[in-house]
C-alpha cells in the first residue's frame, strides 16, 4: 500500500541520497535536499589531559542518553581523565529518571537546553561528540560535530556513519552490542 502512495506523488524530498535511492525504486520524482550545517572546522585542537566527551540533543529514550551515561560510569570507574557533558531539555519523564539517576557522577555535567552562542560553547567545550541513538538514521548532530571536526562515536544506524571517513578520528558502535536501561 505505501508503494501505491509513493508512486501518486508528484515531488518528493528527502535530506538524504541514501533515502532518495530507496524512494526512486517506486517514484522518480525524488529531489535531495542536503542539511545545511555550515562547516565552521578551522583546525584540529590537542586534546588535553582529560578527554572531554559531550551529548547534544534530545534527552528521549530513542537517543540512548540512558546507555551513554551507564557507559561512562563504567569508564569513569577505570579512567579518571574523562568528563561528559550532556546538554539537552530533560524535562520529560525519561529525561527526568536519567537525570535523577546520573546527576551525582562526578564530571558528568548537565547543562540543560542550549542555543545560539551557547551551542557554539557546548562544541568548543567538548572533544569527542558522543551520538549514541537507538533509532535515529542521521541526527543533525552529528553533522554538527563533524563539521566542528570533532571526533564521533556513532551507531551504525543508516546515516550517521557515512559520515565518518576516517575510522582512525571517530568509532562506530554496532546497536546490537548496546542495551538501554
Amino acid at each position: 500500500q505505501a508503494a501505491r502512495i509513493l508512486k501518486n506523488f508528484d515531488n518528493l524530498y528527502t535530506v538524504s541520497d541514501y533515502a532518495a535511492n530507496v524512494l526512486r525504486k517506486y517514484n522518480p520524482n525524488v529531489k535531495v535536499i542536503n542539511n545545511a550545517v555550515p562547516d565552521s572546522f578551522i583546525k584540529q585542537t590537542a586534546i588535553g589531559k582529560k578527554i572531554r566527551f559531550g551529548y547534544i540533543g534530545s534527552i528521549i529514550p530513542i537517543k540512548g542518553v540512558d546507555v551513554l551515561c551507564k557507559a561512562f560510569t563504567i569508564a569513569k570507574a577505570v579512567n579518571h581523565g574523562i568528563s561528559l557533558t550532556i546538554a539537552g531539555d530533560y524535562n520529560n519523564s525519561f529525561g527526568e529518571k536519567i537525570f535523577e539517576q546520573y546527576s551525582k557522577v562526578s564530571d558528568l555535567q548537565w547543562l540543560g537546553e542550549v542555543e545560539q552562542l551557547e551551542k557554539q560553547k557546548f562544541f568548543d567545550s567538548i572533544d569527542v561528540l558522543c551520538v549514541p541513538s537507538l533509532d535515529d538514521p542521521c541526527p543533525l548532530t552529528v553533522l554538527e560535530g563533524a563539521m566542528r571536526g570533532k571526533a564521533l562515536i556513532t551507531t551504525n544506524k543508516v546515516g550517521s556513519n557515512y559520515v565518518i571517513k576516517k575510522p582512525q578520528d571517530s568509532f562506530i558502535v554496532p546497536t546490537n552490542t548496546i542495551q538501554p536501561l
